[in-house]
């Protein structure tokens, strides 16, 4: 069985494995009752044995991983070994799933105005058109163009523009009227 719960980085046992950077492992907690205080989940009344590893990426610990048994003494050496794998690879994915999130933002948000570009304005424009015609209501857009910003940029520079920009995306993000990231909303 998994169980998926957040701690307090510093509290229990995942705060002292992350405090030290060092496993734990806990043979068992009838006997060492002095542990006990570090065990904050599932029944610690029934828990005999706990092995805790901190999971790293570039040499920082990032959480922990932790399992638990109903029988004293359950873990050997090999499992010890086997857990600090498992928790090489989570926080690997971890970061991967950081990075995507990262580059998926990049892809859709513009830099200058921080509201969706157009890519993302296409893919959300076909979704919607789906889903009017699916739900057979109308649909509008509306599309604003600024005369002669050029102009703008080249009097006051393309910094001012840029600003004038990205003051222009709060305000109409500010009043509903476009599709905004989330950095506003």
């Amino acid at each position: 069985q998994v169980v998926t719960d957040k701690f307090q980085a510093d509290q229990g046992l995942s705060g002292k494995v992350m405090r030290t950077g060092k496993p734990v492992y806990i043979k068992d907690l009838l006997e060492d009752i002095d542990q006990s205080e570090y065990i904050h989940f599932g029944h610690a009344e029934h828990v005999r044995s706990v092995l805790a590893v901190p999971m790293r990426l570039r040499g920082k610990v990032i959480g922990m991983i932790s399992a638990q048994s109903y029988s004293p003494s359950a873990y050997s050496p090999q499992d010890k070994i086997l857990l600090e794998l498992l928790a090489s690879y989570a926080a690997i994915a971890i970061d991967n799933f950081g990075l995507f999130a990262h580059i998926q933002q990049l892809a859709t948000i513009d830099p200058v105005t921080e509201i969706f570009n157009r890519r993302h304005l296409f893919d959300l424009g076909r979704l919607e058109f789906l889903r009017a015609r699916r739900f057979k209501r109308s649909l509008s857009a509306i599309m604003m163009d600024i005369d002669h910003f050029k102009l703008v940029n080249d009097r006051y520079g393309h910094a001012m523009g840029d600003y004038i920009l990205l003051k222009l995306g709060k305000l109409l993000c500010s009043h509903n009227q476009v599709p905004c990231s989330g950095l506003y909303s």
